[in-house]
């Protein structure tokens, strides 16, 4: 799939009108009201990270994401987002794992978003994120 393609789909899964989780989306005003640390983890290309970056002020956020086509793009995003905030975003390639050790993580290179574990879309080969954060 071309990668013009993906992020179109992208976009419209995490930025239209039938967003996924949109209800969570509605929320954030009342969940983030008085945040000054945002953490989203697994962000693909970064639906919370933007949508925290528009309701905080002066915060710092993380956006953690592992599948290196989605981080790629979610770095890119995010130096956008953050020009026109007052709050400063780090994009951190890694997963989230129980443990700090290296971890293999399978690529879909499609709509579908990369995991621990392979299956039918994700390409043969699996890659390493930079780093893996300890969670627990």
């Amino acid at each position: 799939m071309e990668l013009q393609e993906l992020y179109k789909i992208w976009y419209g899964q995490y930025f239209g009108e039938n967003m996924h989780e949109k209800e969570v989306i509605n929320a954030l005003p009342y969940l983030l009201r008085n945040a000054e640390v945002f953490v989203a983890v697994g962000t693909s290309i970064g639906q919370y990270t933007f949508f925290g970056n528009k309701i905080m002020n002066n915060g710092k956020i993380y956006a953690i994401e592992a599948d290196p086509l989605r981080f790629e793009r979610l770095d890119k995003l995010c130096k956008e987002w953050e020009k026109s905030s007052t709050n400063k975003i780090f994009p951190i390639h890694a997963a989230a794992a129980e443990s700090n050790t290296k971890v293999k993580f399978f690529i879909a290179n499609s709509d579908r978003s990369g995991g621990f574990f392979p299956y039918s879309t994700h390409s043969v080969s699996a890659v390493q994120p930079e780093c893996s954060l300890l969670v627990g």
